[in-house]
């Protein structure tokens, strides 16, 4: 579960902005949720997973690679999943059309767990 209202942007305009109905209306959806059906090996510390996010009530299959490196104590999951923002409604009304923001965004994430676990 990942809570919507946590967005990162470079500038507080554009995080309340983000935060808005035409966005990821965070008033009627307060979270967001990713759901891994399967994780395969590629080699090394890469993986690859696949499953389901839901963003804006909009649940769509997704699969991404990651890394997954000892940090320490720690194991550290980085990477990068693309998602396509109409797919989920995310950016309505004025914001729609792709020609001002992508279609395909990227949601970078990283996770940090203890390495025994």
């Amino acid at each position: 579960m990942i809570n919507t209202a946590s967005i990162a942007l470079p500038t507080a305009e554009a995080q309340n902005t983000a935060k808005q109905k035409d966005w990821f209306n965070v008033g009627q959806f307060p979270t967001a949720h990713f759901v891994t059906s399967s994780i395969k090996g590629l080699g090394g510390n890469r993986y690859q997973f696949n499953g389901k996010l839901t963003l804006k009530g909009t649940t769509k299959p997704v699969s991404a690679t990651f890394t997954a490196k000892p940090q320490g104590a720690l194991t550290v999951v980085e990477g990068v999943l693309p998602v396509s923002r109409p797919a989920y409604k995310i950016g309505e009304g004025e914001w729609a059309d792709t020609g001002t923001v992508a279609d395909e965004v990227q949601i970078k994430f990283k996770v940090a767990f203890p390495a025994n676990k």
